[in-house]
């Protein structure tokens, strides 16, 4: 049985779309309105939005590219 590796890191997708700063680091994220008529946002527990969230603020200090820890 061959063996498979993980990748070492993984992306937020569209991450490109709503942050458009590449060549500096600003203390913030753009957090955009229309979050509140995203569907698959809106439908999410509180704990996963404040998850997901989080996960936006260490892909913007990463450069998109999140660690896949085990």
């Amino acid at each position: 049985m061959a063996s498979q590796t993980s990748p070492a890191y993984f992306s937020v997708k569209n991450f490109d779309r709503y942050q458009h700063y590449k060549d500096r680091n600003p203390p913030w994220i753009k957090l955009h309105r229309s979050l509140l008529h995203d569907y698959h946002f809106v439908i999410l527990p509180d704990s996963a939005k404040a998850h997901l969230i989080l996960l936006w603020i260490v892909a913007s200090q990463t450069g998109n590219k999140l660690p896949a820890n085990e």
